[in-house]
């Protein structure tokens, strides 16, 4: 971490991704030290991003992780306090000393087993009561997120644990402190690796304090300016429960620790304005809040000229997609897709579920027909199968959520995105419904405010992944009748760079495809 943080001061210039600058910064720049000019690429994440890292999350691996840091007693001994032991016995120290620190250690390494036993005696009553209140059936993985508030007494049972581990772990705490302060009075050198072994007693003494605000934090719940919410583990024998906080308004977050701190911030992304203006991204990330004069804003054209490159197509006579027969239909045209024209497809879904669904059905067609089929999560890694899918040329993906975005796909490899359905945010997400009730509480319409924005944004990101280069063809074949029949469509197609076609049968479909691929290719 040193080395990381000496490397990014000397630096004139630090690349880093979106999770390391907000990461430092709800670390209070320990790792990239001071700076003052920031360019964001693909600055449309910003709210996303920041309400994650800047958020407050506990889990039974993060005391897990810190105790084991400490002391673990498996096959071997490790740990800071055992390595500790070991150079002691290689210095050069009175025998005083090492009698008084060996008493500290031997002090500290029981006082870690019983933390531990707390912590496990705690997220076990933990699990096992939130499972009463809300049980596994139907669950699928930790992404069902179930929201809780102070008034809701949620923890009251597990009140008598949560005492007794913040008490051992102030206790551990107050030992490494005490263990720390004789330290300093120790001469240097007096052992190996003595100044390393004194960073990290500090760095664990920091990681206790951490720990237990944010379990006090997120027990408490009573900051009206976070939205609360838990998790529990999909797997039956575990009783890995977490709990997570994050802030209702980044923006004034971010204008308060970042922006005022900066000589100038430049935010960049394709795809930042909605309705062509930067008013809703200005609103969300906190921008809105700085002087007018200090605001500079640029809307460039594409140097893509799509009208000639994408073909762009709504086939409204498909089912509305929340019909039945919809998912059949999404199948029986992947089909058909992949046998009439045989071309490099990305299919972009909203759930996972409906994309293994689809997959499952589609599977032995494309198995029978040699034509390779893709899956997020059941054919291997993002990585791994955009691999596979780039040298493939003639394969179907099936992705979702990170795959509306980030994938560079130029060329034969991909000449056909799918967007299934609108991407709408699910509201019953915690940090949605809570955003969207804070608009509501203040006048405003969180659909057309909030929804309706963020999912156009995504929308366009979906839309994106066709044309990479300026020799790009292809066509984005949007499936979700919604866009041309229902009154929040519109913005949907006035936010692509190409005119929708409307198809109102089948017929029209394939005959519209094989003459706009017969001409391109």
């Amino acid at each position: 971490l040193m080395k990381a943080r000496n490397n990014a001061r000397d630096a004139h210039l630090v690349l880093v991704n979106h999770s390391l600058l907000f990461s430092d910064l709800a670390a209070d720049n320990a790792v990239l030290a001071e700076y003052k000019n920031v360019i964001f690429d693909e600055a449309h994440n910003i709210e996303k991003t920041a309400t994650e890292y800047l958020g407050v999350e506990i889990t039974l691996w993060q005391f897990r992780d810190f105790l084991n840091k400490l002391y673990q007693k498996e096959r071997h001994e490790t740990g800071v306090l055992i390595q500790m032991g070991r150079r002691l016995e290689a210095g050069q120290l009175q025998r005083s000393h090492l009698d008084a620190l060996d008493k500290m250690l031997l002090s500290l390494m029981e006082n870690v087993s019983d933390c531990r036993q707390s912590v496990q005696m705690f997220f076990a009553e933990l699990t096992r009561m939130l499972r009463e209140k809300h049980p596994a059936e139907g669950r699928q993985s930790y992404s069902d997120k179930q929201r809780y508030t102070a008034g809701d007494m949620l923890f009251e049972a597990v009140l008598p644990l949560y005492r007794q581990l913040s008490e051992r772990v102030r206790r551990l705490q107050r030992e490494l402190t005490d263990l720390i302060e004789y330290f300093k009075e120790l001469p240097e050198d007096s052992f190996p690796y003595q100044r390393q072994l004194y960073q990290d007693l500090n760095a664990q003494s920091t990681q206790a304090e951490g720990l237990l605000n944010n379990l006090t934090f997120l027990i408490d719940a009573d900051w009206d300016t976070y939205v609360y919410w838990y998790e529990l583990p999909y797997r039956s024998d575990s009783d890995d429960t977490r709990l997570y906080a994050a802030p209702l308004d980044v923006g004034g977050i971010l204008q308060e620790r970042l922006f005022d701190h900066l000589k100038s911030a430049v935010f960049t992304s394709a795809t930042m304005a909605v309705n062509k203006s930067f008013d809703y991204f200005q609103k969300r990330s906190g921008v809105h809040l700085q002087p007018p004069e200090r605001v500079s804003r640029l809307l460039l054209d594409s140097p893509f000229n799509y009208e000639e490159q994408v073909f762009l197509a709504v086939p409204s006579y498909l089912p509305d997609p929340g019909h039945p027969q919809y998912s059949g239909a999404v199948k029986a045209l992947l089909e058909q897709l992949a046998l009439r024209l045989n071309r490099g497809t990305l299919v972009l879904f909203t759930s996972y579920a409906m994309l293994n669904n689809v997959y499952q059905g589609i599977r032995q067609t494309f198995e029978a027909e040699s034509i390779p089929l893709l899956g997020q999560g059941i054919d291997g890694g993002r990585h791994a199968i955009i691999n596979r899918f780039k040298t493939a040329e003639n394969a179907f993906l099936l992705g979702t959520d990170s795959f509306w975005e980030g994938i560079d796909v130029p060329g034969k490899a991909l000449e056909m995105v799918l967007i299934t359905k609108l991407p709408f945010d699910v509201p019953s997400d915690p940090v949605i419904q809570a955003r969207s009730e804070l608009i509501k509480m203040h006048g405003g319409n969180p659909f057309s405010e909030f929804s309706i924005p963020e999912a156009v944004i995504r929308f366009r990101q979906g839309f994106g992944r066709l044309i990479r280069s300026r020799s790009d063809y292809g066509a984005v074949i949007i499936l979700d009748n919604r866009v041309v029949k229902k009154f929040y469509g519109r913005p949907f197609l006035n936010s692509l760079p190409a005119r929708a076609r409307l198809l109102a049968g089948e017929a029209e479909l394939w005959e519209a495809l094989s003459r706009w691929f017969g001409g391109n290719d």
